[in-house]
């Protein structure tokens, strides 16, 4: 062959790849249908009634089903498990594999040959799997998943998966391991600003969603779900979710937190049916004994106390009518009214009794109570000895005393009794051990309070209780050129950037620093470099500054989790600016702080350490470093406190 028709050829061939490139339309997948020769010859429904509960069997006909999928495991509350659902119903398909998503995504068509799998049901829900389960006959194994594509084939994508639209009575055996819809739902009072599953040991849980009815369903999560942290609303409205039961239990699954759309006030706004009275109409009911109220009678209030400081129980509330009397309520159940909610109560019947002294309305049905907006309370200003005088008309509203000092006989804290005195008496205070600021310290000289006239322990205790922090104005806190500091971290919002007055919070290296955390009621400061953005982050948190003017003691508690390295240390500089943290002077302290042979999530007391050493006006650090590869590890950091020897 000459080189002229050598050459001619190559091009040739080298043009008709190039055309056949071009050609091919690589900005759309090629399309995967992997059912052309299966033939459809059961609904979900019919295979499910070969089933008899209690007993696991093989499939021997020659079965073939075809479903959508309506499950996913992308977000981590499935696994191993692929639901797919038909217009007569859905089942459940416990696959060996991880990921399936990948493969079978939502809307995804997929078709099943049943023979030789078996089916099995677990507490009530019905699956299919690869064999029985040897540790219980009526349940199944997972199908291998070099063995998966023997049973299961794709179809199209983005096939109907849309739920159906259900109530929470109407569910039945039929709407199991399918997709739903809630309307108009809400989470219990009791699971409002719970996290749905234990983000730190990585535990399900169970929370309660009802409808306005009072009707139930759980809400049930995996701890490894990359929502698990989501916290329950305490607005209503739609979920969407795979249904299932558990035994008695009915549960939904969701997908992901896209799946809960609770944008709409709570059930119970609006006014209530009865006949209005005032609240003191209501109080000189009480004659010395317990009585129920009459019928069709209703109070109109507005909410004085706050949830949000726990310096109350979450059953009770307190409401105030303007410029007018007050009572206490205590619901059956967790109640969700907020500081300056106006509420409108039915209470027809209900117990009017004494505890501890304190005169209240006892075991309020929840849906009694209905928000009709919200109103800002402007309290009296009173003296102590004027609130002594007419403590009786007083009970139950919201004061203000001005020019006054808070004191204790032994501890510096909120948490238990202490006294408010200004120039005219002398009155206690009360703080529950279970309020948000219990452990923070009382502050020291003259300030202007805002408190709750209430009683407690018997009718000789009348004492005050203020609801939050923000109740009292002035004093000297500590920290910020003080000698002492008690932190408890107890005012933190939970995975929000730490931003506490006076402290620092400085990333060194990379973007990551300190944030808050609240779990089971109780806050802390946390530094971790799990997923972060960054191959390294330093990070530094830094108390306020602390004059030695005698010599001090500090400790602290620290937790870690999740253990790959020694990541957190504790240092102190006596000329740290705010501005300096590289040219400061650091010195590493000698504490007890938690190591890889402590239980994860467990507070470690870092004993006493004596400051002495140290003079003028010092700052304490705590410094967590690590990477996004091996040394992912979380520090947590509690109860800072600095205190006279």
């Amino acid at each position: 062959m000459n080189n002229a028709i050598k050459y001619s050829l190559l091009f040739l061939i080298s043009s008709f790849l190039v055309v056949s490139c071009v050609k091919r339309d690589f900005d759309e997948p090629p399309v995967i249908d992997e059912s052309a020769d299966l033939e459809v010859n059961s609904t979900i429904a019919e295979l499910k009634e070969r089933h008899t509960f209690g007993t696991a069997a093989q499939i021997e006909d020659d079965i073939i089903i075809r479903g959508v999928v309506v499950s996913s495991d992308e977000a981590g509350n499935f696994f191993k498990v692929l639901i797919i659902q038909d217009e007569t119903g859905g089942i459940e398909i416990q696959i060996d594999r991880v990921s399936l998503h990948d493969d079978y995504p939502i809307g995804r068509e997929v078709f099943v040959k049943c023979r030789n799998l078996y089916m099995g049901d677990n507490n009530g829900t019905i699956q299919l799997g690869a064999d029985v389960d040897a540790s219980n006959n009526n349940r199944v194994t997972r199908i291998p998943d070099n063995l998966r594509r023997l049973y299961l084939f794709r179809g199209q994508r983005d096939q109907d998966a849309s739920p159906s639209v259900q109530t929470i009575n109407n569910l039945s055996s039929n709407n199991i391991s399918t997709l739903i819809k809630l309307e108009n739902v809400q989470f219990v009072a009791s699971d409002i600003g719970q996290t749905l599953a234990d983000t730190i040991n990585q535990f399900s849980r169970n929370l309660t969603i009802e409808d306005c009815e009072g009707n139930t369903i759980l809400i049930r999560t995996s701890g490894f779900a990359d929502f698990a942290n989501f916290r329950a609303p305490q607005e209503s409205g739609s979920i969407t979710a795979v249904f299932s039961v558990f035994g008695n239990d009915r549960q939904l699954f969701i997908r992901d937190s896209d799946d809960i759309q609770f944008d709409s006030e709570r059930c119970g706004s609006g006014p209530v049916d009865g006949e209005l009275i005032s609240i003191a109409e209501l109080r000189d009911l009480y004659q010395g004994s317990t009585i129920a109220v009459p019928s069709n009678v209703k109070i109109r209030g507005v909410v004085i106390s706050d949830i949000n400081g726990s310096n109350i129980t979450a059953r009770n509330v307190v409401i105030q009518e303007p410029n007018g009397a007050g009572i206490t309520i205590r619901f059956d159940n967790n109640n969700v009214l907020a500081m300056g909610d106006e509420v409108e109560i039915n209470i027809s019947g209900v117990e009017l009794s004494v505890f501890q002294g304190l005169l209240q309305l006892n075991n309020v049905p929840n849906n009694r109570a209905n928000k009709i907006g919200t109103r800002e309370m402007t309290p009296p200003l009173k003296t102590i000895s004027e609130i002594l005088d007419d403590f009786d008309n007083l009970e139950s509203t919201l004061v203000r005393i001005e020019d006054a000092e808070i004191t204790r006989s032994s501890g510096n804290t909120f948490g238990g009794s202490s006294d408010v005195t200004d120039a005219t008496g002398t009155i206690a205070m009360f703080t529950q051990f279970y309020a948000a600021f219990a452990d923070n310290t009382i502050p020291v000289g003259e300030v202007n309070l805002t408190a709750i006239v209430s009683r407690g322990g018997n009718m000789s205790t009348r004492q005050l209780g203020i609801r939050n922090l923000n109740d009292i104005e002035g004093g000297d806190n500590g920290g910020g050129g003080q000698g002492s500091l008690n932190e408890s971290f107890n005012n933190v919002q939970n995975n929000i950037d730490l931003n506490l007055p006076g402290w620092f919070n400085i990333p060194e290296i990379g973007s990551r620093v300190w944030r808050g955390r609240v779990f089971d009621g109780n806050g802390y400061a946390q530094a971790t470099t799990f997923n972060s953005d960054d191959p390294v982050n330093v990070m530094w948190m830094i108390t306020p500054e602390i004059e030695l003017d005698v010599p001090k003691t500090l400790t602290f508690e620290t937790a870690k989790a999740f253990w790959t390295h020694e990541a957190l240390e504790v240092f102190v500089s006596e000329d740290f600016t705010g501005n300096n943290l590289g040219s400061a002077t650091w010195v590493p302290i000698d504490a007890r702080i938690a190591t890889e042979s402590d239980p994860d999530n467990t507070f470690i007391p870092s004993g006493e350490i004596d400051l002495s050493s140290f003079s003028g006006t010092i700052h304490i650090a705590f410094k967590h470093t690590g990477n996004n590869s091996n040394n992912t590890g979380t520090s947590r950091v509690d109860n800072v406190r600095v205190f006279d020897r």
